[in-house]
């Protein structure tokens, strides 16, 4: 009997042992398949914590900060556009306040790299992520909200607003973003010291004279530009077909 009960004794310290024993891993079968790597990890807004900081809103579809100063943005390496449309990224909006908004563009979604200030100067030695451009009529590199790359043409367009909206000079402050012989694209505030609102503006020469295509901060449609041949990356951005 006692032997009988030892062997049942046996049988069961046996089971516990085995039961309590660790598992040790399974070796992976045929059908088991490795972690899948993404080659494609999210794009991550190295600037949106700044940009917060700087009072402006990230806007990370389009890696850009709204509302951030001049000086923020050249400090960060982004462009910055003093006057940009409020319906830049929908230019077909029916709807658009006429208001010229602060951004600074980054656009580097496929650049893992931050962008190096100074690392972009053209062929005239302008550093266009400090806001430099090259001004051919005084022969060399300048701001334009700082300095007139032509005055006078800032003055044609400027009376061409006060013209048309009867508004005094005094209120009314032309910035030149882009300029050929026969074209002008450019931005316009009004309000006293031209600090108010404002938008965009397209002008064209007709007959030697200054003429008024579009202004807003809406978009215009291409085929009303095309009589008027404007060059591509004029307005490559603010017309919708």
């Amino acid at each position: 009997m006692k032997k009988i009960l030892y062997i049942i004794f046996a049988c069961f310290m046996a089971i516990g042992i085995t039961a309590c024993a660790p598992k040790q891993p399974s070796a992976p079968t045929s059908d088991t398949k490795p972690p899948v790597m993404d080659t494609n990890p999210p794009i991550t807004d190295g600037h949106s914590t700044s940009c917060a900081t700087a009072n402006g809103t990230w806007l990370s579809e389009y890696q850009e900060c709204e509302g951030a100063s001049q000086t923020w943005c050249q400090t960060n390496g982004g462009k910055f556009n003093e006057c940009a449309s409020a319906c830049r990224h929908d230019p077909a909006a029916e709807i658009c306040t006429m208001q010229c908004v602060l951004i600074c563009e980054f656009r580097q979604a496929n650049n893992s790299n931050p962008p190096i200030v100074g690392g972009d100067k053209d062929e005239h030695g302008c550093i266009g992520s400090a806001g430099y451009q090259w001004c051919g009529l005084k022969q060399k590199c300048l701001r334009i909200w700082d300095e007139a790359c032509d005055p006078e043409l800032s003055g044609a367009i400027q009376q061409l607003f006060a013209d048309k909206y009867n508004k005094p000079l005094s209120e009314i402050k032309v910035t030149i973003a882009q300029s050929t012989e026969q074209h002008v694209r450019g931005g316009v505030l009004f309000g006293e010291g031209g600090r108010g609102g404002g938008g965009n503006f397209l002008a064209t020469k007709v007959d030697g004279e200054w003429k008024l295509v579009f202004d807003g901060n809406g978009g215009v449609a291409c085929k009303d530009l095309e009589p008027y041949g404007f060059p591509e990356s004029m307005i490559n951005d603010l017309c919708y077909n």
